[in-house]
């Protein structure tokens, strides 16, 4: 198969107002000026003096287009981006079977011009690259990272127009609140490098539709996130849990990214008593509650919930929640989960102890999510009548321990 190259395509490249996109030669002038660099071309090695101007740079890597360091070579110079992002300006396209990288240094190397197709980085010498990822005779781009060019140490996340990573694409080191124009809702398939993760939006700022990615995938059309619909994203996050308004997803829309003790201080209480949907990612869970301070009825969320009517927590009640947490045994010294409320986390052998002695022959109901088990007892040390719940209990007046009776409890087993 021939390999793709393309001058036409484009790569982001780290300039002083940040990241841009190279490909307009007005742009990479302007770029050039800002940064305070000339366009220098690096001599051939092998014997021949650099010219006086290419002895400005500090060679940081020297690439090789024989096995163990031998033939011809180039040097890579650490502020050399306009000279590294297509080597083919360089006569050396495709010539790379070698590599001396400098103690301390670290430098990414790609299959196709503008640090597209494979990736590989280094962070020692190699001087036989046919066992590699990036093969030998390959490499036509190359970057050194951990400079003010590029300041991050991995490989790009790489943002492609066409299925199985065709057409032009977008390397990218950092986040995007909102994508070039020439690239935004025109994604179809995305590179995600070994251990990194990226979740991508399907509007500006991180809002609408989002999905996590922890591999490439070489066609969108049937994902959740969709083709042609990316607009923004982020490295190293996953997505947010995603409360509505109203059902199947309607109505305003709030990205939980972290716990809620009083929706009524988030985004002017427009989402106290008004969640109806929620989305939750996967690998993620919510425990949601009717009242502030996490406290109420309580329902651990996983997965898609289109209409919270049918569910223990209700329609329109949530008031607090908890992100990547379940539901907690709590404790009441009022029925229905009224009055004061206390977290059970452990065991108690004397409730006087605890918080003043406010929970001691006071608790007079019990909040037990499912898989939860605590057993209560009459008196201190665990000992006299003993009543074990797996399940909530709003009034303790008709139960064996019976109202305002325990002074210890066990947390995590039975009686």
């Amino acid at each position: 198969m021939m390999k793709r190259k393309s001058l036409q395509t484009f790569a982001m490249v780290r300039g002083m107002n940040g990241i841009g996109r190279r490909g307009r030669p007005m742009r990479r002038a302007v770029l050039l000026a800002a940064l305070g660099l000339a366009v220098v071309t690096l001599a051939l090695l092998g014997g021949r003096a650099a010219p006086a101007e290419a002895q400005m740079w500090t060679p940081v890597v020297q690439l090789f287009e024989h096995p163990n360091f031998g033939g011809a070579s180039i040097a890579v110079a650490k502020d050399d981006w306009y000279g590294q992002s297509v080597l083919s300006r360089r006569q050396f396209d495709d010539k790379v079977s070698s590599i001396q990288v400098p103690p301390g240094s670290k430098v990414a190397v790609f299959e196709h011009p503008d640090y597209l197709g494979r990736c590989e980085v280094f962070t020692a010498s190699d001087g036989d690259l046919r066992d590699n990822h990036i093969g030998d005779n390959t490499i036509s781009s190359v970057v050194i990272l951990g400079t003010p060019v590029i300041n991050l140490e991995q490989c790009p996340v790489v943002l492609y127009e066409h299925p199985n990573f065709g057409g032009q694409g977008l390397a990218l080191w950092e986040d995007q609140t909102e994508l070039d124009r020439w690239i935004n809702d025109s994604v179809t398939s995305i590179q995600v490098p070994a251990g990194q993760v990226v979740s991508v939006w399907q509007h500006p700022g991180f809002t609408g539709r989002c999905e996590t990615f922890r591999a490439g995938d070489g066609d969108l059309r049937d994902n959740h996130i969709g083709d042609n619909t990316i607009s923004s994203f982020k490295l190293g996050q996953v997505c947010p849990v995603t409360v509505f308004t109203a059902g199947w997803y309607g109505g305003e829309v709030w990205n939980a990214i972290g716990d809620v003790a009083d929706v009524r201080q988030l985004a002017g209480g427009s989402f106290d008593n008004t969640i109806s949907s929620i989305k939750v990612p996967a690998g993620m869970k919510i425990a949601v509650y009717r009242d502030i301070n996490y406290t109420g009825i309580c329902e651990t969320i996983v997965g898609l919930d289109s209409d919270l009517s049918n569910n223990r927590i209700g329609n329109d009640t949530i008031s607090s929640w908890r992100l990547g947490q379940d539901c907690r045994v709590v404790v009441y010294t009022a029925g229905w989960f009224g009055g004061q409320a206390w977290e059970v986390t452990g065991h108690v052998p004397d409730l006087r102890q605890l918080a003043g002695g406010i929970f001691d022959n006071t608790v007079s109901s019990i909040q037990v999510p499912p898989g939860m088990v605590i057993s209560v007892y009459q008196g201190i040390n665990y000992t006299g009548i003993c009543e074990t719940f797996t399940a909530d209990d709003l009034d303790l007046r008709d139960n064996r321990i019976g109202n305002d009776q325990i002074s210890s409890w066990r947390f995590g087993r039975g009686c």
